[in-house]
């Protein structure tokens, strides 16, 4: 009885499968056969990408070879042919290099225009994309246009996520130097060289920029009080010389008032005049006749009473006043000698009026 059960079983089982099958068969077939067909066409796509980019691989290095072979000033219109059709790998690493060999030649601007292009490329990966900024900021610096340079790359300095972001940073720096904006350039510099995640090489250049603006700023601060000395010199200098413009009708005045001028008679003129003479000893000094009569308020003017007139008994003691004067006076520098003779000969000079007094008695 088992065994009756057994393949009763036994062909329930089959009928099932056979209407599974029947039912569901061709797509078990369907997917098989797709599978294969994938696979082999995966295979066959992979083989020819391999191929391509060999291909490619060997058409760009051909036309590297050029051009280094045509030395400076290489056109870059094979690149740009190349890269319209190549892989899209090889056609962004050709539109670099025809950037680079463009500014090579010295011509920033064609340079400037392929790399915006790479940037503005939405085909193109963001990570080159950012790095076509990077080159397009080293560009722009090196044509001297700062404000373009700084623009380039001031989304990437201020985003602390990019790969770029302390490049950037570095560039925004220079570009800030360059502009002599030294307080922008030691900010950016700053961050470089305060920051854990950067090469050793990056951060040495940092310090080394750091170093070099601090110096200039020293020397500009220097030079500002410099200046601001020799502006308060010069404005010093000027006060003294409008100062001494308006002082000599100051200093005449002065003169007339204070000074003392003695004149001094030669000997010619005393013998003229009659007066009596007398030689100061034997060394020939000049003589000169002494007034004996009331001595005026300014040195040096003309006697009240001739010395040749007996002088009154009680004017007599007045008669000293010139000699006592005398030593005032402000004879010239190379006169000295004479300056001294009034008071050489005062002593001659009461000669008269002794004279007189004897005659009074």
């Amino acid at each position: 009885m088992t065994d009756i059960f057994d393949e009763l079983e036994e062909d329930l089982r089959r009928e099932r499968l056979a209407r599974v099958w029947n039912r569901y068969g061709i797509y078990v077939i369907l997917v098989a056969v797709l599978i294969v067909v994938v696979t082999a066409g995966w295979r066959g796509y992979e083989w020819w990408r391999v191929k391509t980019e060999r291909s490619a691989g060997e058409q760009y290095a051909t036309i590297l070879t050029d051009l280094d072979a045509e030395g400076p000033g290489a056109g870059t219109q094979s690149l740009e042919d190349f890269a319209k059709d190549a892989p899209e790998g090889f056609s962004i690493l050709a539109r670099f290099r025809a950037a680079t060999t463009e500014a090579a030649n010295g011509d920033e601007t064609a340079s400037a225009a392929t790399l915006r292009d790479l940037a503005d490329d939405s085909k193109v990966p963001a990570l080159y994309r950012d790095l076509a900024r990077v080159r397009l900021a080293q560009v722009l610096i090196n044509a001297g246009d700062y404000p373009a340079a700084t623009d380039a790359v001031k989304s990437l300095a201020e985003d602390t996520s990019s790969p770029f972001n302390r490049s950037a940073s570095e560039l925004m720096g220079l570009a800030a130097y360059a502009e002599n904006d030294l307080d922008e350039a030691k900010r950016w510099y700053t961050q470089i060289a305060e920051s854990a995640t950067v090469s050793q090489d990056m951060r040495q250049r940092a310090q080394t920029m750091l170093s070099l603006v601090e110096r200039i700023t020293a020397q500009e601060a220097a030079t500002v009080a410099s200046d601001a000395e020799a502006a308060a010199q010069e404005a010093s200098g000027d006060a003294a010389a409008s100062e001494a413009a308006t002082s000599p009708a100051s200093d005449d005045a002065s003169s007339a008032t204070g000074a003392t001028a003695f004149p001094m008679p030669s000997a010619g003129g005393a013998a003229d005049s009659g007066a009596d003479t007398s030689t100061s000893g034997t060394d020939g000094g000049v003589s000169f006749p002494m007034p004996t009569g009331t001595a005026s308020d300014t040195v040096g003017a003309p006697a009240a009473t001739s010395p040749a007139e007996p002088a009154p008994t009680d004017t007599v003691p007045e008669a000293a006043a010139p000699s006592e004067a005398a030593p005032e006076a402000d004879a010239p520098a190379g006169n000295a000698t004479e300056a001294d003779a009034p008071a050489d000969t005062a002593s001659d000079a009461e000669t008269p009026a002794d004279a007189a007094t004897e005659d009074t008695n």
